[in-house]
């Protein structure tokens, strides 16, 4: 489960004055008051559903209950509450924390969440503790104000504190968060930037992977309405998981929840009805009516295209305050859009029909993506963004390529190898997306096309993990790896147990340095809420016992 904020008091702090409105009287825990008790506890959602059993092992077996335990009574009822508990570690270090504070929704506004805590305070200050905390969730910004108002400070430990205590600095225009309580830790964007360059981090490379669940993003978002600021949901959702790598922005469709959709265009999502096609020779004809590729450069808005380019991934690290690194697409020449938008036999026939028709479909998609990569270029060196992009077609079955590897290599890689030679010759990087079994194409893409990673590889094809990384890049390194947490196996259908193991398989085989662990490909709303929550938790766990050497 995603951790909570922690706030605590700093020692030299005296209590805040705080005095109780007329009409309301504070009280101890007596035994007659359990009913009363239960009935403030239980009600609306905030605090979960309460009985006396939960009462008892939750808050009355506390060692420092009764007398823990602060009540306010207004006309005979129970309307406001705050608890002292013992939390002294084993090696005897002695803390306490304020917990389950609660005030009726009628009487809130009055000032009886701040005096009842602050009666905790005095009550800890009085029994000698002087380590004093409270954990609570980032979306309860009214009791976050008031602690901030009692002159608790925030613990900032890692990427997914940081951002949250941004974005309550924003939304609860605070003006100053004291940082006096940060713990050093290496942020979220810059941890996943070095391990893309291959150097050792205190945390773990762990993708956002491709989900396409709600319920992931509204339990970690804590937004019942995911779609009512799409970006942010997003944002907040993947940090709070543990994720530090976005290589490709999505969410899920608000029509189907299986299909991906931009975040930013939620509300303008359609989905385009391409283009019929009854025959080869529409697609004959089609490429036919295509401009000659040497005129495309004459039209290319090079300006707008790096300034579009650069914005997206600027405004993303921007939302995320900077635990993410985001990366985007690259220019390529289209394979699978032929397939996608022409159907597999008009495609397939085609290209054993007009060979060189097809020829100079990939040659005019080539010289797009060359020109769209000449403007990736532009903004990174301009704006300063990390040289690596993520990409790719999907040319394999599970058996293998679609069409032979000569026709590949005569009809396709020459124009995706022209369409890529501007990000080689600026030394920024491609994480090549995978499909099916790649196997017969991974030194092609690796010695000719230039990638120096790959992602989406299908373990179950026999293209496995250990397999990828015994590679080498034409630099002879170890290629850049993301996976390889399987979506059709381990992770719909495996325990947690199963899906502890595979983390741990797939770091020990991989290493830690220039892998992330990630879902092999999209994860389907079908897999548990569980185990998406399993995969990360563990990934991040044990990922830093590795790096730590445990």
């Amino acid at each position: 489960m995603p951790q909570q904020l922690k706030m605590w008091w700093p020692e030299e702090k005296s209590t805040p004055k705080h005095c109780l409105s007329n009409g309301y009287t504070l009280k101890g825990f007596k035994a007659d008051y359990k009913d009363k008790f239960l009935q403030l506890l239980n009600e609306g959602a905030d605090l979960g559903s309460w009985d006396e059993d939960k009462l008892e092992r939750s808050i009355l077996s506390n060692a420092l209950s009764p007398q823990g335990i602060f009540l306010i009574e207004h006309q005979d009822s129970i309307v406001a509450t705050a608890s002292a508990y013992d939390r002294t570690s084993p090696q005897g270090e002695k803390a306490g924390e304020l917990g389950w504070v609660k005030v009726s929704e009628k009487h809130r506004g009055k000032g009886l969440g701040f005096f009842v805590c602050a009666e905790v305070i005095d009550f800890f200050k009085a029994n000698g503790y002087k380590k004093i905390f409270l954990t609570t969730d980032h979306w309860r910004k009214a009791a976050v104000k008031t602690y901030l108002k009692l002159g608790f400070e925030p613990e900032i430990h890692d990427a997914s504190s940081g951002f949250l205590w941004k974005e309550l600095q924003k939304d609860l225009q605070w003006k100053k968060v004291s940082t006096k309580f940060r713990k050093p830790y290496i942020s979220g964007e810059e941890t996943a930037y070095l391990n893309l360059m291959r150097e050792k981090t205190k945390d773990p490379c762990i993708v956002a992977s491709w989900c396409m669940k709600r319920e992931f993003f509204s339990f970690l978002s804590s937004e019942k309405d995911i779609y009512r600021n799409p970006p942010q949901t997003v944002i907040r959702a993947f940090i709070r998981a543990g994720a530090n790598l976005c290589p490709q922005f999505i969410m899920p469709s608000p029509e189907t929840e299986h299909l991906a959709a931009d975040p930013f265009f939620i509300a303008k999502h359609s989905i385009q009805e391409p283009k019929k096609f009854g025959s080869p020779e529409d697609i004959r004809d089609y490429i036919e009516s295509l401009p000659d590729p040497d005129t495309l450069e004459d039209n290319f808005d090079f300006a707008q295209t790096c300034k579009s380019y650069a914005e997206k991934l600027l405004k993303l690290s921007d939302l995320s305050k900077g635990e993410m690194l985001f990366l985007d697409s690259f220019g390529q020449a289209d394979f699978m859009g032929g397939y996608t938008n022409w159907g597999y036999d008009n495609y397939l026939m085609s290209i054993a029909l007009y060979p060189e028709h097809l020829k100079r479909y990939y040659d005019y998609t080539g010289e797009q993506g060359r020109l769209y990569n000449l403007a990736i270029v532009e903004a990174v060196k301009s704006h300063s963004l990390a040289p690596f992009v993520y990409g790719g077609q999907d040319i394999c079955f599970n058996d293998g390529p679609i069409i032979s590897l000569d026709q590949l290599k005569t009809l396709y890689f020459p124009a995706l190898k022209r369409a890529v030679s501007p990000l080689h010759g600026a030394g920024i990087k491609i994480i090549w997306h995978c499909d099916g079994d790649v196997r017969q194409l991974t030194e092609t893409l690796l010695m000719d096309i230039g990638v120096s990673g790959f992602q989406g590889f299908q373990e179950e094809t026999g293209c496995t993990l250990a397999h990828m990384a015994s590679l080498k890049t034409k630099n002879g390194e170890k290629p850049l790896l993301w996976g390889s947490i399987s979506v059709t196996s381990t992770l719909p259908f495996g325990s947690k147990e199963d899906i502890k193991r595979d983390v741990e398989r797939c770091f020990d085989t991989a290493g830690t340095q220039g892998f992330a662990l990630a879902s092999t490909s999209s994860i389907l709303p079908e897999t548990s809420l569980e185990n998406i929550l399993t995969m990360y938790e563990h990934g991040a766990f044990y990922g830093k016992q590795k790096l730590q050497g445990v």
